[in-house]
C-alpha cells in the first residue's frame, strides 16, 4: 500500500493489543508461488477473525505487526516517523478492545445510551444537556443506572482493558481526523459516544465502585485532551506519564506525531540508538526549557517526568548525563545542583 498525498487508498487502522508472545498463530498470506506464512499475536488472530466480514467482502486494514518489519530497525523508524498519516488518512480507525466478556454488551448500551444525553464543544469543554435542562440541576441528577450495580461493574470492566494503558494509545486516537470507533467483539461504539459518556460519568454523582473511580482517572485525560497538538515536551511527557510501553525508547518516540513541529524538529524515530542517546537527544532539543524549570524549587533531575520510568540503571545514567548536558548552564546562571 503506497501512502502519499496524491495516492490515499481506502483503508481502515487497527489499535490494538499485541499481548503475549508466546504461541503464534500463523496467518497465510496469498501470492505467487503458493503464498507465505506470517506469525502474529493470538490477540491479533482472534481480532482478525472478528472483523473479517460474512459476505465474503474484502477489507484493508492497516496493522503494524504486518506493515511494519520490526526487526528492520530501519523501517522501523520510519513508519514510525509516518504513523501520523497513517491514522490521520485512515477512512476509520478501529479500535480493538478484545472479545465481548464480563458484561461488554451491556457496558456498550450503557454508554451510548449515556453519550447521547449530552453535547459537548471540546474546544471550550462546554456541555450541553440534550434534556434542556439546567447544567447545574443537569449535574446533581444521578445516572439513570446509578442503582445497578450489574452496568456499573460491566463498565468498570470495559475501562480496564489493557488497551487503555497503552502509551501508543494517545497517537493513535487523538491522530484519526476521520472519525474512530471501539470495538469489543461484535459490539461497537463511536468514540465521540465514548467520549461524551466518559465525560458524564466524570462529572455526575453515582455511587461509584472503586474500580470505576480508577477506570475513569486513567481514561479521563485521553478523551480531555483529544483534538489539537501540544506545544511542548512537558506537557506531553507529564500527560502521557503512566501509561505502559515495552521499549523505553518509545517514551520519545511514540510522542513525536503529537506535537507542533516547531517542538519535534530535528528529532526522529531511529531505533538504532541506544535508550541513552536518545534521552540525550531529547535532552539537548529541550535544554533551555529544562534549565528553566531547574530554576524553580525542587527542579532538579526527577523534574524531567520520564525519569522515574526509567529502570534504576537507566535513572542513575539519565542523572548523570543531565548533569553534564546542565552544568555550563548551571555555572552561568550560578545554581546549585
Amino acid at each position: 500500500m503506497v501512502l502519499s498525498d496524491g495516492q490515499i487508498p481506502t483503508y481502515e487502522a487497527l489499535p490494538y493489543t499485541w499481548g503475549p508472545t508466546e504461541n503464534p498463530v500463523d496467518l497465510r498470506i496469498d501470492g505467487v508461488d503458493g503464498g507465505s506464512r506470517l506469525a502474529v499475536t493470538q490477540n491479533l488472530a482472534e481480532a482478525l477473525q472478528y472483523l473479517r466480514y460474512d459476505d465474503g467482502r474484502s477489507r484493508a486494514l492497516w496493522i503494524d505487526a504486518i506493515c511494519v518489519d520490526r526487526q528492520n530497525i530501519s523501517e522501523r523508524g520510519h513508519q514510525v516517523a509516518r504513523m501520523a498519516d497513517v491514522y490521520s488518512k485512515a477512512r476509520v480507525v478501529i479500535v480493538w478492545l478484545g472479545p465481548g466478556r464480563d458484561g461488554s454488551a451491556l457496558a456498550r448500551g450503557a454508554l451510548t445510551d449515556l453519550g447521547s444525553e449530552i453535547e459537548v464543544n471540546w474546544t471550550t469543554k462546554g456541555i450541553t444537556p440534550l434534556s434542556r435542562e439546567d447544567y447545574d440541576q443537569w449535574t446533581k441528577e444521578p445516572l439513570l443506572f446509578a442503582r445497578n450495580q450489574d452496568i456499573i461493574n460491566s463498565i468498570a470492566h470495559l475501562l480496564d482493558r489493557a488497551w487503555f494503558t497503552r502509551l501508543w494509545i494517545w497517537q493513535e486516537i487523538r491522530l484519526a481526523r476521520n472519525g474512530a470507533g471501539i470495538r469489543c467483539g461484535y459490539n461497537s461504539i463511536s468514540w465521540a459516544s465514548f467520549r461524551n459518556a466518559i465525560l458524564c460519568l466524570h462529572v455526575k454523582p453515582t455511587r461509584k465502585a472503586s474500580k470505576l473511580l480508577s477506570g475513569i482517572e486513567r481514561v479521563f485525560p485521553i478523551i480531555i485532551n483529544y483534538a489539537g497538538t501540544l506545544r511542548n515536551w512537558h506537557d506531553l511527557l507529564e500527560q502521557t506519564s503512566g501509561f505502559q510501553y515495552s521499549d523505553d525508547r518509545d517514551r520519545v518516540f511514540s510522542n513525536l506525531s503529537l506535537l507542533r513541529i516547531s517542538a519535534r524538529s530535528g528529532l526522529e524515530p531511529d531505533y538504532s540508538k541506544s535508550t541513552s542517546e536518545v534521552y540525550k537527544g531529547l535532552i539537548c532539543h529541550d535544554s533551555d526549557r529544562l534549565s528553566r524549570r531547574r530554576s524553580t524549587p525542587g527542579g532538579t533531575i526527577e523534574a524531567i517526568p520520564f525519569y522515574h520510568d526509567l529502570d534504576v540503571s537507566l535513572q542513575a545514567g539519565t542523572a548523570s548525563l543531565f548533569q553534564q548536558l546542565m552544568e555550563p548552564k548551571l555555572k552561568r546562571n550560578k545554581r546549585n545542583i
